[in-house]
């Protein structure tokens, strides 16, 4: 509770969503790291050094809408693929008190802006 009044979802001047954490860098990287584990991600790498984790991600799955989740995909048609997890960077950047997290696609496809934002938002959702 504490961690999520100090984060905030926001656009920087390129137009890219960006997560900005109002706390230090250490508090920060355990934060989320944590976030990743607790929305079960597969985190494929980690580096202090270099600020960055890698995950796969293949984007939100809600389960409060309709069915559940064996039934969504018993209803899905022949032509919709399940989502394919596509692999991101989630790159901490120290900005004075602020620490500033960056999603970027580390593969290309049209989905990608898209997830990366959803991204985002469940990195968010599990900071606490």
């Amino acid at each position: 509770v504490e961690a999520a009044s100090k984060a905030n979802l926001v656009r920087n001047e390129a137009g890219q969503q960006t997560l900005e954490l109002r706390i230090d860098f250490e508090r920060a990287w355990v934060q989320v790291r944590e976030a990743l584990e607790d929305a079960d991600l597969e985190v494929i790498a980690s580096n202090r050094e270099e600020s960055l984790f890698t995950v796969r991600f293949a984007g939100i799955v809600s389960e409060e809408d309709g069915p559940g989740l064996i039934g969504r995909l018993l209803r899905r048609g022949d032509n919709e693929a399940a989502p394919q997890p596509r692999e991101f960077s989630v790159r901490l950047q120290q900005n004075g008190g602020m620490v500033t997290v960056l999603v970027e696609p580390l593969e290309s496809g049209p989905e990608t802006a898209q997830l990366g934002s959803d991204l985002l938002q469940v990195i968010s959702d599990n900071l606490g």
